[in-house]
């Protein structure tokens, strides 16, 4: 209920208080969570209460669930492409300075706006008990300016950027 409750800081303007354990009270000041987790299906609902799956928490995260291998390697050849990490570091160290508001362009606005509606008037909370249906747009923003982010710093949110968030 805390990483729920991190999440949604915009209801946390003047700060995010929490009683500890100990007693002692803590303020966050402007909190942003961000995190990368990996687990298998077993750990994953070992690890992850109901009350987690069912009560946001999981519809406000990018879950990504993969059955197989998307690719036959038995690690005993070189890689045909090898990943540069310098690269990779480089340019997320890069963007990771970046500050301000990211902008859409009006033909991505256009874009949210036409799948928005479209999908508005599917009912999909019957089936969703998670409450991800509810919070899709939400994470196709947020994809959106992530997509953005790699392709340039322009902080800029293109009908490209938009087109393949809604699909991805």
């Amino acid at each position: 209920t805390t990483l729920t409750d991190l999440y949604d800081a915009q209801y946390h303007e003047q700060g995010f208080k929490k009683r500890l354990a100990s007693q002692d009270e803590i303020e966050l000041k402007n909190p942003c969570l961000t995190a990368l987790f990996a687990s298998n299906e077993t750990h994953f609902f070992d690890s992850v209460p109901k009350n987690a799956i069912t009560g946001g928490f999981l519809a406000r995260t990018f879950c990504i669930y993969e059955e197989r291998k998307n690719a036959i390697n038995s690690l005993t050849t070189p890689l045909k492409r090898k990943i540069d990490y310098l690269k990779i570091i480089g340019y997320l160290s890069e963007i990771s300075k970046l500050e301000g508001e990211i902008i859409a362009e009006q033909k991505a606005l256009d874009s949210f706006h036409q799948w928005y509606h479209e999908f508005e008037r599917m009912n999909h909370s019957i089936e969703d008990e998670t409450g991800t249906s509810e919070r899709i747009g939400d994470n196709i923003w947020k994809a959106a300016m992530l997509i953005s982010l790699s392709n340039s710093h322009f902080k800029i949110i293109t009908e490209e950027d938009m087109d393949e968030a809604i699909i991805k």
